[in-house]
């Protein structure tokens, strides 16, 4: 897909020409496998049923606890439904919100350039989700669930102890990470270059865009435990 209008006198603008010439759909559709695969890794390998025991020991008797894993095992394939679905989801609402944004800033761009960038800026996600994979086979064996749950790598909720703050709190807290910034950045420099402006204007353009989008899918969240607790 070509870009619209002049290029920019920017050397590094012409090293990104070759780097969005790539089948979407092709990416995508990886991407959702290789998600799938640090999932069935993740059931099967890191969180063990020894896990659950330790976890509901002081909650749940035995039996009930041998009733949830039972439970847990007859519906596991939805649970591997839903990561594709999931993985579709986030990436076209961070899409959309870009995609919105361009539009009510009056910036011409396709929604299938968007998707581009939006998938090149997954990458740094997805090395979260392996780094999280090796930390718990090569580096430490989870205890209890929450070990897993809580388990995220350069986030500002590695920085406090989860354990004595609002339960409200950590979810934003995990979700501002170093991978995240990442996440933006490549964010900034994909429109950038489809929108043929200098990267100090894309930067902006993503955080009054996507930046507005999370914040509120943050505050969805913690709606949600608010009804919930």
């Amino acid at each position: 897909m070509k870009p619209y209008t002049t290029v920019p006198n920017s050397a590094w603008y012409h090293r990104l020409n070759g780097l969005f010439m790539f089948n979407a759909w092709l990416v995508a559709g990886l991407m959702a496998l290789l998600y799938l695969l640090l999932a069935y890794y993740n059931n099967s390998f890191i969180v063990s049923n020894e896990i659950y025991y330790r976890t509901y020991s002081e909650q749940l008797t035995v039996e009930r606890i041998d009733a949830l894993l039972s439970a847990q095992h007859r519906w596991l394939w939805l649970g591997y439904a839903m990561v594709p679905l999931l993985f579709a989801v986030r990436t076209s609402f961070t899409a959309c919100c870009l995609y919105l944004g361009g539009f009510l800033l009056d910036k011409k761009i396709r929604y299938g350039a968007v998707y581009k960038v939006v998938l090149l800026a997954e990458v740094p996600l997805l090395a979260a989700a392996c780094v999280k994979i090796i930390w718990f086979v090569f580096f430490r064996e989870a205890e209890v669930l929450s070990d897993i749950q809580l388990f995220s790598p350069f986030s500002l909720a590695s920085l406090v102890n989860v354990q004595h703050i609002s339960s409200y709190f950590v979810y934003p807290l995990i979700t501002l990470n170093l991978f995240e910034v990442m996440n933006w950045l490549l964010l900034a420099v994909g429109m950038a270059y489809f929108l043929r402006e200098s990267l100090q204007q894309a930067v902006p353009f993503v955080l009054k865009t996507y930046g507005l989008g999370l914040f509120t899918w943050m505050l969805v969240v913690i709606f949600i435990q608010l009804q919930l607790s």
